[in-house]
């Protein structure tokens, strides 16, 4: 993602903020996915400040058209009423996101000792009913696949694509991200590199390697002698040097051929309907961890609750504690 696709707020003074907060990220090595969120939820914030808070002259708290020039100027009725503003206009998982990611940018101005009162101070991020996560039917997801079925470039892709997602769980930027020398068909694995700049393998099995190869072949007449490191490629190629496939695109690719075959489908649910399958089929949670990279058990507790539900439910049945009487 180039620096001129990263979300600027209309604030000068905001930008500029901006502008050096990401230089610290980068520094710090932390993935684009995480500066473009981050720096989307600041940038929500100042544009709110400047275009909503500022104009509602009955309810603003005191000193906001200063917050909207000048985020040292922030303080925490700013926050708190932006918090507000976006539970009730998106969701709270949303407001919980953009409050992360703003405890960050407060805490890097901070760090620069150009505060003299941190505004989220002792705030308490926004609380979310636990929903368990949605998984995808089989049915529905091999109706996905016979709808991406063809021998055009574009079907070889997407195909491809979609029976990664399926089968290893990966992120969205790290399997559109990954490059041609990443695949090793030797192993089966693509190699990827995830939050953090983590390296981790993801491996796959024999009728998602057909379904790569057969891309891979469709991907060197799409190129027509042309060279290019990037393993996804779109299907208008420009002249000169070929252009990779971006996440957005993706997006849409979703958005576009996943809709006529039942409930919604993105990317992200593929990580969910993974992590529920491993779990349900008696996969060890360490593996699970490694192949998902987590660093952490909790995320176990957020991607294998439906299986969790499923497995109690299966002990219960088996144990029939109730027949012994």
């Amino acid at each position: 993602m180039p620096p001129e696709r990263l979300p600027r707020p209309t604030a000068a003074q905001w930008s500029t903020w901006l502008d050096d907060w990401d230089r610290s990220l980068r520094a710090k090595n932390h993935p684009r996915t995480t500066r473009y969120n981050y720096q989307l939820a600041v940038t929500q914030l100042a544009d709110y400040l400047l275009h909503e808070l500022a104009l509602d002259f009955d309810t603003r708290p005191p000193n906001t058209a200063e917050a909207a020039k000048d985020p040292i100027a922030v303080r925490r009725p700013h926050v708190e009423a932006f918090v507000i503003w976006m539970t009730d206009t998106r969701s709270a998982a949303s407001a919980k996101s953009k409050f992360k990611a703003l405890q960050q940018f407060f805490n890097y101005i901070a760090e620069e000792e150009e505060l003299d009162h941190h505004p989220m101070a002792k705030m308490r991020q926004p609380k979310v009913d636990e929903k368990q996560r949605r998984v995808i039917p089989d049915e529905q997801i091999a109706a996905f696949l016979a709808a991406l079925e063809g021998k055009d470039y574009r079907s070889r892709r997407d195909f491809a694509l979609v029976r990664l997602y399926f089968e290893t769980g990966g992120r969205l930027a790290e399997v559109v991200n990954a490059g041609l020398g990443d695949l090793d068909l030797k192993l089966d694995v693509l190699h990827v590199r995830g939050k953090g700049g983590k390296h981790r393998s993801l491996p796959f099995a024999a009728k998602t390697g057909q379904a790569v190869t057969r891309y891979l072949r469709a991907r060197e007449r799409h190129l027509a002698g042309r060279e290019s490191a990037a393993l996804w490629l779109p299907e208008n190629l420009p002249k000169g040097a070929p252009t990779p496939l971006t996440v957005s695109a993706v997006k849409s690719m979703f958005r576009r051929r996943a809709d006529a075959v039942g409930p919604r489908i993105h990317a992200h649910l593929f990580r969910h309907t993974f992590s529920h399958n491993w779990l349900r089929n008696g996969g060890s949670e360490t593996d699970l961890m490694r192949l998902m990279g987590w660093s952490t058990r909790a995320m176990l507790q957020v991607y294998g609750a439906s299986a969790a539900d499923e497995r109690a439910i299966q002990a219960h049945q088996k144990m029939a504690m109730g027949d012994r009487l």
